[in-house]
């Protein structure tokens, strides 16, 4: 995908998002994908400021993740890169 240089593109980039996290990760709940997409950047071991963060203090980003799912009142999303377990 290409980076975003406008709120277009933006949007784009997010819809081609979600129809991954549907067809690669079975994730077919909007609540699901709003999750993991927040996941992404921040909250989770795998987003991608969590290496940043640990890198400073271990313990730090491990609060910050915490404190960043208690704020936003959910759970820990999954994650894309993995696979989805499937139905039971």
């Amino acid at each position: 995908m290409a980076k975003a240089t406008s709120f277009g593109t933006v949007v784009a980039l997010i819809r081609a998002a979600e129809d991954l996290l549907i067809k690669k990760a079975g994730q077919t709940s909007p609540a699901d994908r709003v999750s993991t997409l927040r996941g992404v950047y921040y909250g989770t071991e795998w987003s991608l400021d969590y290496k940043v963060e640990s890198a400073r203090s271990q313990g730090g980003a491990r609060i910050r993740n915490i404190g960043f799912l208690t704020y936003t009142g959910g759970s820990l999303p999954a994650d894309p890169g993995r696979p989805s377990p499937g139905p039971p």
